[in-house]
């Protein structure tokens, strides 16, 4: 079942660049199989800042508080920590998953989201385990 806080084609002008935590901004960039995953429970914990898709690098990219970077978790998989470039979705191929809105935080809480990556990772690790358990070979 669809998400109704993910909107995978927010409607939002194409030269639009947010600026939602000032001239600088920090993202979370997640694989995009597992970052769908995981801004899916994330909806449940928290209210979702921007979050925009990147299919040339197969990534979700959150937008996070400056001062993210050094406190995300080295070795979270399949995620890593940076200072967002200033490149807009709707360039590059990026397009809104969840667009800026006067009625939504300007980044998404980086706790509730690397708590939601890691119940995501973990669901996939186990359901790969039942799989190979189930495996008579």
């Amino acid at each position: 079942m669809a998400d109704p806080e993910i909107n995978t084609a927010a409607a939002v002008p194409a030269d639009f660049l947010p600026r939602p935590a000032g001239p600088r901004w920090e993202v979370v960039r997640i694989t995009a199989p597992l970052g769908l995953d995981a801004i899916s429970r994330c909806c449940r914990r928290t209210v979702l800042g921007p979050v925009w898709i990147t299919p040339a690098r197969r990534t979700i990219e959150i937008v996070v508080a400056p001062g993210t970077v050094p406190l995300w978790p080295a070795g979270l998989r399949g995620t890593v920590c940076a200072v967002a470039d200033k490149t807009a979705p709707g360039s590059r191929g990026r397009r809104w998953i969840v667009a800026p809105s006067p009625d939504r935080p300007a980044a998404t809480d980086a706790y509730a989201l690397a708590e939601a990556v890691t119940d995501a990772l973990v669901r996939r690790a186990l359901t790969c385990l039942t799989r190979k358990a189930g495996d008579p070979s």
